[in-house]
């Protein structure tokens, strides 16, 4: 595994992901942005588990007052996130996180889970380093959205939703575990967390999203009101948010 995520985070295979998340705030989406900006206090210890270079969500946390920190077992990854500024370091396995008991408001685990052997080991691991009422934030792609159900179910077309080559080489794709909403929700639980809500963005869904304010989506998403079988089919990812 660390061999193949050193060479996920050269020059060369950053091209194959190019546009794949990218946005305003690096590679965060603007609705999992607010999410993050008003359930993470300003002086807030955080996290970022699978930092990866610190682009997705370092430097945006750092530079809005967090207190950052980032792991990743590639040390590709790590050193561009330090060149940037970054507090990152490499971590050795993704099951067990070198950290204290409760050391951290808040985790933040972005585009990661879905990359992982055991996410729900890491998860627990997540729970441990949060204090108590910490949270965490996650995302994953949604395996269950309506383009996926149609491209495989009509077509014949496996999409793991990797990079640009994930139809085409789908043997070799980074993405090797799969969530709709229900199963984030039901791993989440398993493993300790409470107070879960799960919702989704990007696809579909942002049609929806774009007649509601923002502040009224994350109200929604707080008091778990968001409907997971509409998430399901109109997200093309998701997100979580879970205490401690």
């Amino acid at each position: 595994m660390t061999t193949y995520y050193e060479q996920y985070w050269r020059g060369d295979q950053l091209a194959l992901r190019a546009g794949h998340l990218r946005g305003e705030h690096g590679d965060l989406d603007p609705l999992v942005l607010a999410v993050v900006d008003q359930l993470i206090p300003a002086d807030a210890s955080c996290l970022d588990v699978g930092c990866g270079d610190g682009r997705t969500a370092g430097l945006w946390l750092a530079e809005t007052g967090r207190t950052y920190v980032g792991v990743d077992i590639s040390a590709e990854g790590v050193r561009t996130a330090r060149s940037l500024g970054l507090d990152a370091r490499v971590l050795d396995d993704p099951e067990r996180l070198p950290f204290d008991d409760a050391t951290f408001d808040a985790v933040v685990c972005f585009e990661v889970l879905e990359h992982l052997f055991l996410p729900d080991a890491s998860a627990v691991e997540m729970l441990r380093v949060l204090k108590p009422g910490g949270v965490l934030i996650a995302t994953t792609p949604n395996v269950a959205y309506v383009k996926r159900r149609i491209e495989l179910g009509i077509f014949g077309i496996w999409n793991p939703f990797g990079d640009t080559l994930s139809v085409e080489q789908p043997w070799r794709d980074p993405h090797i575990r799969f969530f709709t909403p229900q199963t984030l929700r039901a791993m989440l639980d398993r493993v300790g967390f409470t107070r879960i809500a799960v919702s989704g963005h990007q696809g579909l869904i942002s049609h929806i999203q774009r007649r509601k304010s923002r502040l009224r989506m994350t109200e929604r998403l707080l008091h778990g009101s968001s409907a997971e079988s509409l998430v399901a089919v109109a997200a093309r990812r998701l997100h979580a948010v879970a205490y401690k």
